[in-house]
């Protein structure tokens, strides 16, 4: 066997395998319930600091309109 046909048989095996990693995770259908957040909690303390800084923020984003 010459050295480009075994090159050529080796990466044709390295991109079936590549291709065949993705085919891993099923097909079924993910519903979540409407209004219900299932993710982490939220755990930003709201202050009055970080009120004035995000007013601010959007003062300076919102001034060019």
């Amino acid at each position: 066997m010459k050295t480009w046909q075994l090159t050529r048989i080796l990466g044709s095996l390295a991109v079936m395998a590549v291709l065949a990693a993705g085919c891993g995770r099923g097909t079924g259908v993910t519903v979540y319930e409407p209004g219900v957040y299932k993710g982490a909690a939220y755990t930003v303390k709201f202050t009055p600091q970080l009120q004035s800084e995000l007013q601010e923020r959007c003062r300076l984003g919102q001034s060019d309109r």
